[in-house]
C-alpha cells in the first residue's frame, strides 16, 4: 500500500490556542490512518519536528518544495470562510483565502487530493466571500463543516446537495485526547475567556468589557466565594486577548487576589486544558473556549463576539438563554447568577461523545476512500 505524503495548511503559529489544539487533534487522528505517510505543516513560527511531522514556513519557495513531495492537501479546520471583520482586517483575510485557494488549485490541477476538514462557512454576507466559497466547492474533493449553519450556506451556493451524513461533523477539537478524560470539578471554580471586539464587524462593542461586563463580573466575584480562572486563548501581539484579560485580572485582584488566576498557553496543552476542565462553570467568548468547555463538561454562558459562537449552540443543544444579547449587557449579572445555580438552561444537552463519534465516523469514511 502506497503511503501518501500530506501537506496541512491553516492558521498555525499565530498564537491562537484553538488552532493549535485542532492541529494536535488532527495529527492524533491521522496517526491512525495507515495510508498517510510523511506530514508537512505550514507554520508561521519555527517549530520542533516530531516523528513524521515536518514544519515549514509559509514562503512561496517552501510551499513549492512541499507541493512536489505530497499528494494530499488538508485545510485543517477553523473559521476560514467568513466576512465578519472590519474593512481593514477583511482585506488581509481575503488575501489569506486567496493563498489557500491558489494552493488548492495547484493540487487539483495535478490530480492530487484536497480536503477541507471541520471548516466554518459563516457568516457569508458579501458577494466576495460567496465567490470564494463557490471556488472552494469546486476545488475540494471533500469538505466537512463543523455546524449546521455552515452546511446550509454551502448548500445555498452549491450546484449539488451536500448531505449532513457526509459533510456535517463537529469541530476537530473533539478528536483530541485531552478531552477524553473525566476530571473532578469544583463547584467554586469559574473559567472565563475574554477577547476584544475590535477586529469584528462591530468594534464599537469593545466598550462593553470596560464599562459593563468587567464591573458586573467583579460584583458577582465580590458577593460570592467563587474562584475565577482567566484563560488566554490568543496571545502574541496581533488580536491578543492578553490586554483585556490582564484588565479583568487587575479588577478582580483589587477585590480579592487569592481567588483569581490567569493561564496563558505555553508548550503544554495539558497544563492549559486541565485547569479549565476542573471548572464547573465557564463563560466563553473565544470560539474554542466554548468548544473545549463543552467537550470537558462545563456549564456554559456564551458572550458571542462572533456569529460562530451562536452557530455552535445548535450543535451542542444549548438553550439560547445561555447566549448573552450584546444589546442588553445589563442582563449579564442575572445570567451569571443563574449559571452558578446550575440552571439547566446553561447545560448543553448533546453529549460530547455523540459529537466526537459524529466527527470520527465521517473522517473514517473519507480516509477509507483515499487510494
Amino acid at each position: 500500500m502506497e503511503r501518501k505524503n500530506t501537506f496541512i495548511i491553516g492558521h498555525y503559529g499565530g498564537d491562537n490556542f484553538g488552532d493549535e489544539f485542532m492541529l494536535e487533534a488532527l495529527l492524533e487522528y491521522l496517526d491512525t490512518v495507515n495510508i498517510i505517510g510523511k506530514i508537512f505543516i505550514v507554520n508561521k513560527k519555527s517549530s520542533n519536528t516530531k516523528s513524521k511531522v515536518t514544519y515549514v514556513s509559509p514562503s512561496l519557495l517552501s510551499i513549492l518544495k512541499i507541493f512536489f513531495q505530497t499528494k494530499v492537501l488538508i485545510l485543517g479546520g477553523g473559521t476560514h470562510f467568513h466576512d465578519d471583520y472590519h474593512k481593514k482586517r477583511l482585506k488581509r483575510h481575503y488575501l489569506y483565502l486567496t493563498k489557500i485557494l491558489t494552493i488548492s488549485l495547484f493540487y487539483r490541477l495535478c490530480f492530487k487530493k484536497v480536503y477541507y476538514l471541520g471548516v466554518g462557512y459563516a457568516p457569508l454576507g458579501s458577494s466576495t466571500i460567496k465567490k470564494y466559497t463557490k471556488i472552494s466547492l469546486l476545488l475540494a474533493n471533500h469538505i466537512t463543516v463543523r455546524d449546521k449553519v455552515s452546511l446550509k450556506n454551502l448548500n445555498n451556493l452549491s450546484q449539488k446537495s451536500l448531505s449532513s451524513e457526509e459533510h456535517l461533523t463537529f469541530d476537530l477539537a473533539s478528536l483530541h485526547r485531552e478531552v477524553e478524560h473525566i476530571r473532578v470539578k469544583s463547584d467554586s471554580l469559574v473559567g472565563i475567556s475574554i477577547t476584544s471586539f475590535n477586529f469584528s464587524s462591530k468594534p464599537s462593542e469593545d466598550n462593553l468589557w470596560a464599562h459593563s461586563l468587567i464591573p458586573q463580573i467583579g460584583s458577582i466575584y465580590k458577593k460570592t466565594n467563587i474562584s475565577i480562572r482567566i484563560f488566554v486563548f490568543r496571545g502574541g501581539f496581533r488580536e491578543s486577548d492578553i490586554p483585556l484579560s490582564e484588565k479583568l485580572k487587575k479588577h478582580l485582584y483589587q477585590i480579592d487576589p487569592n481567588r483569581v488566576t490567569i493561564y496563558e498557553h505555553s508548550d503544554s496543552t495539558e497544563k492549559f486544558v486541565m485547569p479549565l476542565a476542573q471548572c464547573k462553570y465557564f463563560i466563553a467568548t473565544r470560539y474554542h473556549s466554548a468548544v473545549i468547555a463543552y467537550l470537558v463538561g462545563c456549564n456554559m454562558l456564551i458572550v458571542p463576539y462572533h456569529q460562530k459562537l451562536i452557530d455552535v449552540v445548535d450543535m451542542i443543544d444549548l438553550d439560547m438563554h445561555a447566549v448573552m444579547d450584546l444589546q442588553q449587557p445589563e442582563t449579564f449579572t442575572s445570567k451569571f447568577s443563574e449559571l452558578l445555580t446550575n440552571d439547566k438552561r446553561y447545560i448543553p444537552r448533546t453529549p460530547s461523545l455523540k459529537n466526537k463519534a459524529l466527527t470520527s465516523d465521517i473522517m473514517n469514511n473519507i480516509f477509507n476512500k483515499l487510494n
